[in-house]
Protein backbone atom coordinates (compact mmCIF):
# COMPACT_ATOMS: atom_id res chain seq x y z
CA UNK A 1 0.00 0.00 0.00
CA UNK A 2 1.17 3.35 -0.53
CA UNK A 3 2.82 5.56 2.28
CA UNK A 4 2.20 8.80 3.92
CA UNK A 5 5.12 11.45 4.27
CA UNK A 6 4.62 14.45 6.49
CA UNK A 7 5.43 17.43 7.75
CA UNK A 8 8.19 20.46 7.66
CA UNK A 9 10.49 23.05 8.23
CA UNK A 10 9.51 26.13 9.84
CA UNK A 11 11.12 29.35 8.99
CA UNK A 12 11.74 32.24 11.13
CA UNK A 13 11.18 35.90 9.81
CA UNK A 14 7.54 36.22 9.50
CA UNK A 15 6.74 37.64 13.34
CA UNK A 16 3.34 39.06 12.48
CA UNK A 17 2.42 35.16 12.63
CA UNK A 18 4.10 33.73 15.45
CA UNK A 19 4.43 30.54 16.19
CA UNK A 20 2.99 28.84 19.47
CA UNK A 21 6.39 27.61 21.95
CA UNK A 22 4.97 23.69 20.86
CA UNK A 23 6.91 24.66 17.51
CA UNK A 24 10.16 24.30 16.77
CA UNK A 25 11.39 26.73 13.88
CA UNK A 26 13.97 26.52 11.63
CA UNK A 27 15.59 23.19 12.78
CA UNK A 28 16.69 21.09 10.09
CA UNK A 29 15.13 17.96 11.19
CA UNK A 30 11.72 19.79 10.45
CA UNK A 31 12.40 19.35 6.80
CA UNK A 32 10.05 17.36 4.76
CA UNK A 33 7.39 17.65 7.32
CA UNK A 34 4.38 18.76 5.21
CA UNK A 35 4.10 17.65 1.67
CA UNK A 36 2.62 19.82 -0.58
CA UNK A 37 1.15 17.92 -3.92
CA UNK A 38 1.12 20.30 -7.55
CA UNK A 39 -1.96 19.84 -9.11
CA UNK A 40 -3.39 21.66 -12.21
CA UNK A 41 -6.89 21.36 -13.05
CA UNK A 42 -7.80 19.27 -16.67
CA UNK A 43 -10.45 22.43 -17.46
CA UNK A 44 -9.14 25.59 -16.38
CA UNK A 45 -10.16 28.49 -18.76
CA UNK A 46 -9.12 26.62 -21.75
CA UNK A 47 -4.86 26.01 -21.14
CA UNK A 48 -3.73 23.63 -24.08
CA UNK A 49 -2.95 20.28 -22.09
CA UNK A 50 0.09 20.87 -23.58
CA UNK A 51 0.95 23.34 -20.92
CA UNK A 52 -0.93 22.45 -18.46
CA UNK A 53 2.01 19.53 -17.94
CA UNK A 54 4.34 22.14 -17.87
CA UNK A 55 2.46 24.21 -15.18
CA UNK A 56 2.20 20.93 -13.27
CA UNK A 57 5.74 21.04 -13.20
CA UNK A 58 6.29 24.54 -12.29
CA UNK A 59 4.56 24.56 -9.67
CA UNK A 60 6.21 21.00 -7.98
CA UNK A 61 9.87 22.95 -8.72
CA UNK A 62 8.11 26.04 -6.60
CA UNK A 63 7.40 23.76 -3.57
CA UNK A 64 10.26 21.47 -3.71
CA UNK A 65 12.89 24.34 -3.97
CA UNK A 66 11.10 25.54 -0.84
CA UNK A 67 11.21 22.33 1.35
CA UNK A 68 7.59 21.41 0.64
CA UNK A 69 7.80 19.18 -2.15
CA UNK A 70 5.16 16.03 -2.20
CA UNK A 71 4.10 13.08 -4.03
CA UNK A 72 0.63 12.12 -4.70
CA UNK A 73 0.04 9.47 -2.10
CA UNK A 74 -1.78 11.54 0.41
CA UNK A 75 -2.56 15.29 -1.74
CA UNK A 76 -4.65 17.17 1.32
CA UNK A 77 -2.53 20.24 1.12
CA UNK A 78 -1.91 21.10 -2.81
CA UNK A 79 -0.19 24.02 -4.58
CA UNK A 80 -2.45 24.95 -7.77
CA UNK A 81 -3.31 27.74 -10.04
CA UNK A 82 -5.66 29.81 -12.16
CA UNK A 83 -4.26 31.33 -15.19
CA UNK A 84 -5.97 33.94 -16.82
CA UNK A 85 -5.72 34.82 -20.41
CA UNK A 86 -5.37 39.19 -20.34
CA UNK A 87 -4.78 40.16 -24.39
CA UNK A 88 -3.95 37.66 -27.21
CA UNK A 89 -2.19 39.62 -30.20
CA UNK A 90 -1.93 37.76 -33.74
CA UNK A 91 1.52 39.18 -34.67
CA UNK A 92 2.15 39.29 -38.32
CA UNK A 93 4.63 36.60 -40.51
CA UNK A 94 5.95 35.01 -41.11
CA UNK A 95 5.81 32.60 -39.19
CA UNK A 96 2.38 34.36 -37.67
CA UNK A 97 2.95 34.26 -33.84
CA UNK A 98 0.75 34.69 -31.17
CA UNK A 99 1.38 36.48 -28.23
CA UNK A 100 -0.17 36.06 -25.01
CA UNK A 101 -0.32 38.25 -21.68
CA UNK A 102 -1.79 36.05 -18.88
CA UNK A 103 -2.39 36.43 -15.23
CA UNK A 104 -1.54 33.38 -13.02
CA UNK A 105 -2.74 33.26 -9.41
CA UNK A 106 -1.37 30.86 -7.02
CA UNK A 107 -2.77 29.05 -4.57
CA UNK A 108 -1.56 26.55 -1.68
CA UNK A 109 -4.95 24.81 0.34
CA UNK A 110 -5.67 22.21 2.23
CA UNK A 111 -8.70 20.98 0.08
CA UNK A 112 -10.03 18.88 3.02
CA UNK A 113 -10.84 21.59 4.95
CA UNK A 114 -11.71 24.12 2.24
CA UNK A 115 -9.18 26.62 3.50
CA UNK A 116 -6.72 28.56 1.02
CA UNK A 117 -3.67 29.26 3.33
CA UNK A 118 -2.01 31.87 0.97
CA UNK A 119 -2.24 33.21 -2.83
CA UNK A 120 -0.10 35.27 -4.92
CA UNK A 121 0.35 36.93 -8.44
CA UNK A 122 2.39 36.88 -11.37
CA UNK A 123 2.34 38.78 -14.55
CA UNK A 124 3.19 36.47 -17.58
CA UNK A 125 3.88 36.37 -21.05
CA UNK A 126 4.73 34.20 -23.86
CA UNK A 127 4.85 34.33 -27.90
CA UNK A 128 4.73 31.33 -29.85
CA UNK A 129 3.62 29.53 -33.09
CA UNK A 130 0.13 28.25 -31.57
CA UNK A 131 -1.69 29.02 -28.46
CA UNK A 132 0.47 25.93 -26.58
CA UNK A 133 3.94 27.36 -27.75
CA UNK A 134 2.92 30.43 -26.44
CA UNK A 135 1.45 29.31 -22.87
CA UNK A 136 4.47 27.47 -22.49
CA UNK A 137 6.77 30.34 -23.37
CA UNK A 138 5.00 32.36 -20.73
CA UNK A 139 4.94 29.47 -17.87
CA UNK A 140 9.12 28.82 -18.35
CA UNK A 141 9.25 32.01 -17.55
CA UNK A 142 8.48 31.77 -13.93
CA UNK A 143 11.15 31.46 -11.42
CA UNK A 144 10.39 29.01 -8.62
CA UNK A 145 13.62 30.36 -6.79
CA UNK A 146 12.03 34.16 -6.67
CA UNK A 147 11.68 36.37 -3.96
CA UNK A 148 8.16 36.87 -4.17
CA UNK A 149 7.11 32.86 -4.92
CA UNK A 150 9.93 31.86 -1.91
CA UNK A 151 7.97 34.24 0.54
CA UNK A 152 4.31 33.09 -0.87
CA UNK A 153 5.14 29.41 0.25
CA UNK A 154 6.83 30.16 3.81
CA UNK A 155 3.88 32.85 4.44
CA UNK A 156 2.10 29.26 3.78
CA UNK A 157 3.81 27.35 5.96
CA UNK A 158 3.38 29.68 8.77
CA UNK A 159 -0.07 29.65 8.11
CA UNK A 160 -0.86 26.32 7.54
CA UNK A 161 0.97 25.32 10.98
CA UNK A 162 -1.11 28.28 13.15
CA UNK A 163 -4.41 26.99 11.55
CA UNK A 164 -3.28 23.20 12.76
CA UNK A 165 -2.31 24.74 16.23
CA UNK A 166 -5.22 27.15 16.60
CA UNK A 167 -8.22 24.39 15.47
CA UNK A 168 -6.69 21.33 17.32
CA UNK A 169 -9.81 20.87 19.73
CA UNK A 170 -12.48 21.29 16.42
CA UNK A 171 -10.52 18.48 14.37
CA UNK A 172 -10.37 16.21 17.45
CA UNK A 173 -14.15 16.68 17.95
CA UNK A 174 -14.66 16.19 14.34
CA UNK A 175 -13.45 13.17 14.04
CA UNK A 176 -15.13 12.18 17.20
CA UNK A 177 -18.15 13.15 15.32
CA UNK A 178 -16.88 10.71 12.61
CA UNK A 179 -16.44 8.04 14.68
CA UNK A 180 -19.62 8.31 16.06
CA UNK A 181 -21.12 7.71 12.49
CA UNK A 182 -18.68 4.65 11.61
CA UNK A 183 -16.70 6.47 9.50
CA UNK A 184 -13.58 5.72 10.79
CA UNK A 185 -11.08 5.79 7.91
CA UNK A 186 -12.23 9.01 7.14
CA UNK A 187 -11.14 9.89 10.98
CA UNK A 188 -8.43 8.27 10.52
CA UNK A 189 -7.24 10.32 7.48
CA UNK A 190 -8.48 13.47 9.34
CA UNK A 191 -6.07 12.90 13.01
CA UNK A 192 -3.13 11.40 10.53
CA UNK A 193 -3.02 14.49 8.64
CA UNK A 194 -2.08 16.83 11.67
CA UNK A 195 1.37 18.17 10.72
CA UNK A 196 4.05 16.15 12.99
CA UNK A 197 5.61 19.83 13.63
CA UNK A 198 2.46 21.22 15.26
CA UNK A 199 3.94 18.59 18.26
CA UNK A 200 1.02 19.53 21.10
CA UNK A 201 -1.98 18.52 18.52
CA UNK A 202 -0.04 15.86 16.87
CA UNK A 203 0.78 13.92 19.88
CA UNK A 204 -3.34 14.21 20.73
CA UNK A 205 -4.21 13.62 17.35
CA UNK A 206 -1.82 10.44 17.39
CA UNK A 207 -3.57 9.10 20.09
CA UNK A 208 -6.72 9.33 19.39
CA UNK A 209 -6.13 8.19 16.15
CA UNK A 210 -4.93 4.89 17.92
CA UNK A 211 -7.89 4.67 19.82
CA UNK A 212 -9.72 5.00 16.35
CA UNK A 213 -8.03 2.60 14.82
CA UNK A 214 -8.84 -0.39 17.60
CA UNK A 215 -12.18 0.39 16.56
CA UNK A 216 -12.19 0.35 12.73
CA UNK A 217 -10.02 -3.08 13.32
CA UNK A 218 -12.58 -4.44 15.50
CA UNK A 219 -15.33 -3.77 12.94
CA UNK A 220 -13.64 -4.74 9.99
CA UNK A 221 -12.79 -8.21 12.11
CA UNK A 222 -17.24 -8.12 12.34
CA UNK A 223 -17.36 -7.28 8.75
CA UNK A 224 -15.50 -9.69 7.76
CA UNK A 225 -16.41 -12.47 9.91
CA UNK A 226 -19.74 -12.13 8.83
CA UNK A 227 -18.98 -12.50 5.50
CA UNK A 228 -16.76 -15.52 6.25
CA UNK A 229 -19.83 -17.16 7.54
CA UNK A 230 -21.86 -16.11 4.92
CA UNK A 231 -19.23 -18.10 2.64
CA UNK A 232 -19.30 -21.22 4.30
CA UNK A 233 -22.89 -21.03 4.81
CA UNK A 234 -22.85 -22.11 1.02
CA UNK A 235 -19.65 -24.08 1.87
CA UNK A 236 -17.86 -21.90 -0.11
CA UNK A 237 -14.34 -22.96 2.30
CA UNK A 238 -12.33 -20.59 -0.32
CA UNK A 239 -13.95 -17.23 0.01
CA UNK A 240 -14.84 -17.84 3.72
CA UNK A 241 -10.85 -18.51 4.50
CA UNK A 242 -10.12 -15.26 2.31
CA UNK A 243 -11.94 -13.40 4.51
CA UNK A 244 -10.88 -14.57 7.75
CA UNK A 245 -7.41 -14.25 6.67
CA UNK A 246 -7.81 -10.37 7.21
CA UNK A 247 -8.66 -10.91 11.04
CA UNK A 248 -5.60 -10.41 13.46
CA UNK A 249 -5.03 -11.52 16.78
CA UNK A 250 -5.56 -8.74 18.54
CA UNK A 251 -9.21 -7.67 17.36
CA UNK A 252 -12.33 -8.52 19.18
CA UNK A 253 -13.89 -11.51 17.06
CA UNK A 254 -10.21 -13.14 16.38
CA UNK A 255 -11.30 -16.01 18.57
CA UNK A 256 -15.04 -17.02 16.89
CA UNK A 257 -12.76 -16.19 13.55
CA UNK A 258 -10.33 -19.19 14.77
CA UNK A 259 -13.50 -21.15 16.10
CA UNK A 260 -14.69 -21.02 12.63
CA UNK A 261 -11.42 -21.33 10.42
CA UNK A 262 -11.48 -24.84 12.94
CA UNK A 263 -15.04 -25.65 11.44
CA UNK A 264 -14.00 -25.27 8.22
CA UNK A 265 -10.51 -27.45 8.20
CA UNK A 266 -12.56 -30.30 10.05
CA UNK A 267 -15.21 -30.40 7.55
CA UNK A 268 -12.69 -30.30 4.92
CA UNK A 269 -11.01 -32.98 6.63
CA UNK A 270 -13.89 -35.19 7.06
CA UNK A 271 -15.06 -34.77 3.26
CA UNK A 272 -11.13 -35.19 2.07
CA UNK A 273 -10.54 -38.29 3.93
CA UNK A 274 -13.90 -39.77 3.36
CA UNK A 275 -13.20 -39.43 -0.24
CA UNK A 276 -9.29 -40.40 0.09
CA UNK A 277 -10.86 -44.03 1.88
CA UNK A 278 -13.36 -44.49 -1.30
CA UNK A 279 -10.08 -43.81 -3.88
CA UNK A 280 -8.11 -46.18 -1.98
CA UNK A 281 -10.87 -48.69 -1.79
CA UNK A 282 -11.09 -49.26 -5.75
CA UNK A 283 -7.31 -48.83 -5.81
CA UNK A 284 -7.14 -45.53 -7.43
CA UNK A 285 -4.01 -43.83 -5.33
CA UNK A 286 -3.78 -40.57 -7.44
CA UNK A 287 -6.90 -39.45 -6.19
CA UNK A 288 -6.31 -40.66 -2.82
CA UNK A 289 -3.43 -38.59 -2.93
CA UNK A 290 -4.84 -35.51 -4.24
CA UNK A 291 -7.51 -35.95 -1.46
CA UNK A 292 -5.35 -36.36 1.13
CA UNK A 293 -3.27 -33.70 0.12
CA UNK A 294 -6.32 -31.54 1.34
CA UNK A 295 -6.59 -32.58 4.91
CA UNK A 296 -5.14 -29.57 7.44
CA UNK A 297 -2.50 -30.62 9.75
CA UNK A 298 -4.01 -29.93 12.56
CA UNK A 299 -7.98 -31.02 11.77
CA UNK A 300 -10.25 -33.97 14.04
CA UNK A 301 -8.85 -36.40 11.33
CA UNK A 302 -6.03 -35.47 10.21
CA UNK A 303 -4.08 -38.66 12.69
CA UNK A 304 -6.33 -40.99 10.73
CA UNK A 305 -4.74 -38.96 7.31
CA UNK A 306 -1.93 -39.99 8.50
CA UNK A 307 -2.33 -43.74 8.89
CA UNK A 308 -4.02 -43.99 6.00
CA UNK A 309 -1.32 -42.67 3.67
CA UNK A 310 1.18 -44.83 5.56
CA UNK A 311 -0.73 -47.53 4.26
CA UNK A 312 -1.27 -47.06 1.11
CA UNK A 313 2.82 -46.19 0.82
CA UNK A 314 3.29 -49.51 2.32
CA UNK A 315 1.82 -50.88 -1.52
CA UNK A 316 2.66 -48.28 -3.66
CA UNK A 317 6.40 -47.19 -4.42
CA UNK A 318 5.47 -44.05 -6.25
CA UNK A 319 3.33 -43.01 -3.31
CA UNK A 320 5.31 -39.97 -1.56
CA UNK A 321 6.47 -38.42 -5.09
CA UNK A 322 2.25 -38.50 -5.96
CA UNK A 323 1.16 -37.42 -2.47
CA UNK A 324 3.85 -34.41 -2.38
CA UNK A 325 3.41 -33.24 -6.10
CA UNK A 326 -0.40 -32.51 -4.38
CA UNK A 327 0.96 -31.24 -1.58
CA UNK A 328 2.69 -28.69 -3.52
CA UNK A 329 -0.15 -28.15 -5.42
CA UNK A 330 -2.78 -27.36 -2.75
CA UNK A 331 -0.12 -25.87 -0.66
CA UNK A 332 -1.53 -26.64 2.45
CA UNK A 333 -4.00 -23.73 1.91
CA UNK A 334 -6.06 -24.12 5.12
CA UNK A 335 -2.75 -24.16 7.15
CA UNK A 336 -1.41 -20.93 5.68
CA UNK A 337 -4.51 -18.52 7.48
CA UNK A 338 -3.73 -20.46 10.90
CA UNK A 339 -0.03 -21.12 11.59
CA UNK A 340 1.82 -18.92 13.54
CA UNK A 341 4.64 -18.52 10.07
CA UNK A 342 1.47 -16.92 8.54
CA UNK A 343 0.58 -15.05 11.41
CA UNK A 344 4.70 -13.50 11.02
CA UNK A 345 4.39 -12.93 7.90
CA UNK A 346 0.89 -11.28 8.01
CA UNK A 347 2.16 -9.21 10.72
CA UNK A 348 5.70 -8.44 8.73
CA UNK A 349 3.61 -6.85 5.73
CA UNK A 350 0.83 -5.28 7.58
CA UNK A 351 -0.24 -2.77 9.50
CA UNK A 352 0.78 -3.35 13.08
CA UNK A 353 2.93 -5.95 14.89
CA UNK A 354 1.70 -5.93 18.58
CA UNK A 355 4.12 -8.50 19.71
CA UNK A 356 6.97 -6.43 19.04
CA UNK A 357 9.14 -5.19 22.02
CA UNK A 358 11.20 -2.77 20.07
CA UNK A 359 8.97 0.48 21.52
CA UNK A 360 10.04 2.28 18.08
CA UNK A 361 9.15 -0.49 15.73
CA UNK A 362 5.66 -0.62 17.18
CA UNK A 363 4.65 2.98 17.22
CA UNK A 364 6.15 3.22 13.45
CA UNK A 365 4.35 0.18 12.35
CA UNK A 366 1.30 1.71 14.27
CA UNK A 367 1.37 5.23 12.60
CA UNK A 368 2.18 3.21 8.97
CA UNK A 369 -0.86 1.20 9.65
CA UNK A 370 -3.43 4.14 10.62
CA UNK A 371 -1.91 6.78 7.66
CA UNK A 372 -2.13 3.64 5.38
CA UNK A 373 -6.16 3.36 6.34
CA UNK A 374 -6.55 7.01 6.03
CA UNK A 375 -5.02 7.32 2.65
CA UNK A 376 -7.18 4.15 1.10
CA UNK A 377 -9.87 6.19 2.77
CA UNK A 378 -8.91 9.21 0.50
CA UNK A 379 -7.86 7.63 -2.75
CA UNK A 380 -11.34 5.70 -2.76
CA UNK A 381 -13.41 8.70 -1.16
CA UNK A 382 -11.78 12.03 -1.84
CA UNK A 383 -10.76 12.65 -5.55
CA UNK A 384 -13.45 15.03 -6.01
CA UNK A 385 -10.62 17.35 -5.22
CA UNK A 386 -9.81 16.86 -8.73
CA UNK A 387 -12.39 20.03 -10.04
CA UNK A 388 -11.63 22.86 -7.93
CA UNK A 389 -14.61 24.71 -10.30
CA UNK A 390 -16.62 26.90 -7.55
CA UNK A 391 -14.73 26.73 -5.05
CA UNK A 392 -10.77 28.93 -5.99
CA UNK A 393 -12.43 30.39 -9.19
Amino acid sequence: MKKLIIMIIMLAGFSQYPSSAQNSIGKSDDMGRISITAFVEENMNGMPSGAREFLANKLQQIVTLNGLGGGSTNPRFVITANVATLTKDILPGPPTMIAQNLQITFYIVDYQERIVFNTTTLMIKGVGTNDTKAYIQAIKSIQPSSTELKQFVELAKVKLIEYFNSHCDILLKKAESLVGRKQYEEAIFQLTTVPEICLDCYNLAMDKSTEVYKLYADNKCAENLTKAKGAWATFDDATALFYLSDIFPDTKCYGDAQALVQEIKDHQCARAYGAAKGAWASQNYIEAARQLAQVPSDSKCAKDANILSNEIRGEIKDWDNEYKKYQQEYAFRYDQWTTEDRRKDIQQSADIDYRKTEAYDLQKREIEAKRAVGIAWAENNHWGWYSFGGWLW
